[in-house]
């Protein structure tokens, strides 16, 4: 920031000044100097105190935000400190600096009292620190020459003709190249503000009207070199605000854009092991169904052989009750053969009978031995079968544990992206609370808050299915 600020003096036409009152009056400025030291001094309190103080309204951060930020702000205070100490300084050496030159100026004037009212222009000589820019020019209508002075416009690269006429007031811009050299050495940037090292020589003036530019410039230039002093202190500490405040939102900003970036690298993650897993459920479900079909065919065929071994157990109690019956049949013959024997007729039947026995029995005897040899076939094939059966169970116990711990993998998978997706809302929410968006920026987040929602209700549903 850069204070443009210049001397106005304003010339009457009569006023009582006397040469003896420059001690006094030089005692008294001592004094406002002091007391506008001291004010300095209050004001640089006052501004660190100010910048200190956190406000009401702030809301608190997160602990390792709250640690870098008052490490950072402890930076920047003592950095303000020694900034504001050297200015001081530099402030106290100018006003020495500023007090030494009036005495100085003051023996000039005195001398100067003591010339002749109406001089000529070659017998005056100009003051050593009088700016090499300064010329005089001969006014008709006031009849005294004053000073002009030139200054450097930086907007149009030209040089500015500024006059001093005791009918007029101007204002008057002169760089100090002591001044400057000492804001050089000291870092400090410097200011706009312009000084005279000297009042300008008026050959052909008013010793009255002298004393008063003497007595107005010196009052009105410490005046404003107070003030512009503290304004400079001032502006330096709200500078240094503005530049704080600026880094803090720029760091939130981009704190802001990580945070986004990683939720939007997260739930890209998220939807990526949905679409896996959605993929995988359905393999498994193929597989499930494919593995219920194979095992129903297997049902069916048991039940088709446990059927035959039912026909076939049914066939050998029919042939065990005809086997009965033969024996019984047998036994009554043999009576009625020992009943005949006495008889010759007898004879011959019992022969005949034995001879239909004897077939009965081979005929009986191949029977037994087909059906004994169809029963072991069927035993046979009812152990493969049952051994079969045995490892269809045991394949299909381990089908249904091997999906049962899928789906309780998805449920945990599932249940631990709900959580991964209500952390995102919690630290969306809290984003949007701790920092104020712009319109354009509000909308975004709350499209993207719309987006989650939706995601969170298809996950919940996708939940809800599984379960």
């Amino acid at each position: 920031m850069e204070f443009n600020s210049g001397v106005s003096m304003f010339l009457p036409d009569s006023i009582g000044l006397n040469g003896n009152d420059f001690d006094e009056e030089d005692h008294e400025d001592i004094v406002h100097e002091q007391t506008n030291q001291n004010e300095i001094v209050e004001l640089i309190m006052a501004a660190f105190e100010g910048h200190e103080e956190p406000s009401d309204g702030e809301e608190e951060e997160d602990d390792e935000d709250d640690e870098s930020l008052n490490t950072s702000n402890s930076s920047h205070l003592i950095v303000n400190e020694h900034e504001l100490l050297n200015t001081n300084n530099n402030n106290n050496n100018a006003n020495d600096h500023y007090i030494q030159q009036q005495q100085h100026e003051l023996l000039h004037r005195n001398h100067l009292y003591q010339q002749p009212l109406y001089s000529t222009p070659a017998v005056s000589t100009p003051p050593p620190l009088v700016p090499p820019s300064a010329s005089t020019d001969f006014d008709d209508h006031t009849q005294y020459t004053y000073p002009r002075y030139q200054q450097f416009d930086e907007h149009n690269n030209t040089e500015q003709d500024i006059q001093f006429s005791t009918k007029s007031s101007a204002l008057v811009h002169y760089q100090n190249p002591n001044r400057h050299t000492n804001n050089n050495n000291n870092n400090i940037a410097p200011t706009g503000v312009q000084y005279f090292d000297s009042l300008p020589t008026i050959d052909f003036i008013d010793p009255m009207q002298a004393q008063f530019m003497y007595q107005t410039s010196s009052t009105s230039s410490s005046d404003t070199q107070n003030q512009l002093n503290k304004f400079r202190i001032l502006c330096n500490v709200k500078e240094r605000k503005i530049t704080e405040l600026e880094n803090r939102l720029t760091e939130y900003h981009e704190k802001y854009n990580s945070d986004l970036r990683v939720l939007k690298h997260k739930i890209e993650l998220s939807e990526r092991a949905k679409y896996d897993y959605e993929q995988r459920y359905q393999s498994i479900t193929r597989q499930c169904e494919e593995l219920i079909e194979t095992n129903n065919q297997l049902q069916r065929t048991i039940k088709d052989a446990e059927l035959k071994i039912q026909q076939l157990e049914g066939n050998k109690t029919q042939l065990e009750k005809k086997l009965d019956d033969a024996e019984s049949l047998i036994d009554s013959l043999h009576r009625k053969v020992n009943e005949l024997q006495r008889f010759e007729s007898i004879a011959r039947t019992q022969q005949d009978c034995e001879l239909i026995l004897a077939s009965t029995r081979e005929k009986h005897e191949q029977e037994i031995i087909n059906l004994n040899e169809k029963l072991q076939i069927t035993q046979m094939n009812l152990q493969e079968k049952t051994i079969e059966v045995d490892e269809l169970r045991i394949q299909l116990e381990s089908a249904c544990k091997n999906n049962e711990k899928a789906i309780f993998e998805r449920m945990e998978t599932i249940s631990h992206l709900n959580q991964q997706l209500h952390d995102c809302q919690r630290q969306y929410t809290d984003l949007l609370t701790s920092k104020s968006m712009d319109t354009f920026n509000q909308t975004e987040t709350k499209r993207q808050l719309n987006r989650m929602t939706e995601d969170k209700e298809k996950l919940e549903n996708i939940c809800q299915e599984f379960q």
